[in-house]
């Protein structure tokens, strides 16, 4: 998506940004190759590890005990280095930073207590990523760390309540555009509850508080609070039916007209925003789908915008 930041009505590299809704994106960002050519090299490392002891849930003692829990980590680093005078890394922690052209890398570790079961079921959830990337115009690197908890627990068998907690650290640094150079310090907080009035229909009802802060230039700061009512349908007649209503309230100080301004306030403006949506999906024989899907959203500052998208799906 396009934001004339400067308002100067001419489409600068620093104004194009990942659009929020799906109406927003209407650029395509190509790379083009130059003439210039740097030598270099790659190196890819990755390990999954899944540990889990469910196997144990008729056991007893400390068996009966570890079967309650489980562990995924997930590590990946891929590194594309500047190659001088013929000299390969075969090491791919071991990277320049001066040399770094490129860099993917991921850390993930999720555990769990009764994952999966909706009993005082608990997750702990650490992620890290850093991706780096070198181009003619600019250099980008964006680090992004968090830390998540979630809670899960179903009362009889119409209630189910879900909390959500995270802390998260995005830092991003441009050489070329100061404008892109943030750091966001997020705190959310998220309870959920749901009421099953029988196996086809739910009703949902959950509250987010966000607080965001920029700790460099300007310092940017929001006070999101988000409060969300929805319900699903479906039957035998494999037919499904979803419905959402949205009000979201957004204290912001800084500029709205700026990178970090869009980011922090995912696409919505400072005041009251409404969202709605409403989708269908309609199986018909074995192989052939048709799904439905419509949004809206409304602000203080601008026009209701309306989104619909029809498909029919066939799998063979």
């Amino acid at each position: 998506s396009w934001i004339d930041f400067n308002n100067n009505g001419i489409q600068e590299l620093d104004e194009f940004v990942v659009a929020s809704f799906p109406d927003e994106a209407i650029y395509v960002k190509i790379l083009l190759p130059t003439v210039v050519y740097i030598k270099s090299h790659e190196n890819r490392f990755s390990q999954a590890i899944n540990l889990q002891a469910t196997a144990w849930r008729n056991r007893t003692g400390l068996k009966k005990i570890l079967s309650h829990f489980s562990d995924q980590a997930y590590f990946l680093v891929q590194a594309n280095e500047k190659r001088d005078q013929g000299s390969i890394n075969f090491n791919p922690i071991a990277y320049d930073e001066g040399d770094l052209l490129s860099l993917d890398q991921q850390i993930r570790n999720s555990f769990f207590f009764n994952r999966g079961l909706q009993k005082f079921s608990t997750g702990y959830l650490f992620f890290k990523n850093r991706k780096k990337t070198f181009f003619a115009v600019d250099n980008q690197d964006v680090s992004i760390r968090s830390h998540e908890l979630t809670f899960s627990h179903r009362i009889n068998s119409f209630w189910l309540f879900d909390l959500n907690t995270a802390l998260s650290n995005t830092e991003s640094e441009s050489s070329v555009f100061s404008n892109r150079n943030y750091e966001l310090e997020t705190y959310e907080l998220s309870p959920k509850i749901s009421f099953f009035l029988d196996r086809n229909l739910r009703f949902d009802g959950s509250y987010t508080f966000k607080d965001k802060e920029n700790a460099i230039a300007a310092f940017e700061t929001l006070h999101m609070h988000k409060l969300n009512l929805g319900g699903q349908y479906s039957n035998e007649n494999k037919i499904t039916i979803l419905g959402n209503f949205g009000y979201i309230l957004n204290s912001f100080e800084g500029s709205v007209n700026s990178v970090v301004g869009y980011q922090m306030l995912e696409g919505f403006q400072p005041g009251k925003n409404l969202t709605w949506n409403l989708s269908m999906q309609k199986r018909f024989l074995t192989y052939l789908d048709l799904n439905f899907n419509y949004t809206g959203r409304k602000s203080e500052t601008s026009n209701t915008i309306h989104t619909g998208t029809v498909q029919v799906r066939a799998s063979f």
